[in-house]
């Protein structure tokens, strides 16, 4: 199951943040809290970056993944070629191919309706509906 999904543009910015804190059986406190989203995202940018640098990331399609799993949820980060984070916090037994063809949905919708929304500037914020069909 799907409990959250952050996006992290090229730059490290935090563009786009859903979470469900009812489908998270642990304390969801710390996931409300924007401040601690915002860490969360730019550490997992930060580790993401490094480990593709040292080639420890495995491939995943067109992506580039790593996992870090936890009894109550774990969260799986895919970049993509344009550098583009894509940051699911799901279950912890779900298969990383589900979580990917998740995300090609989720980058579908950003590319056909995002990117071709001629207010949106690149790297900008991303409402907070954008991605309603795919959750």
């Amino acid at each position: 199951m799907i409990k959250g999904l952050l996006i992290v543009g090229s730059s490290g910015g935090l563009v786009f943040q859903k979470v469900f804190t009812d489908r998270i059986t642990a304390s969801s406190e710390y996931l409300m809290d924007v401040d601690k989203i915002i860490a969360l995202s730019s550490t997992i940018y930060t580790a993401i970056e490094i480990l593709v640098e040292l080639g420890v990331c495995t491939m995943e399609g067109r992506y580039r993944r790593v996992t870090f799993a936890h009894e109550h949820a774990s969260i799986t980060a895919l970049r993509t070629a344009t550098r583009l984070i894509f940051i699911v916090i799901h279950s912890p037994g779900m298969e990383t191919r589900s979580v990917a063809q998740w995300v090609d949905r989720v980058y579908g919708v950003y590319v056909d309706t995002i990117l071709y929304d001629p207010m949106y500037t690149v790297g900008g914020r991303i409402a907070s509906n954008a991605f309603n069909d795919v959750f």
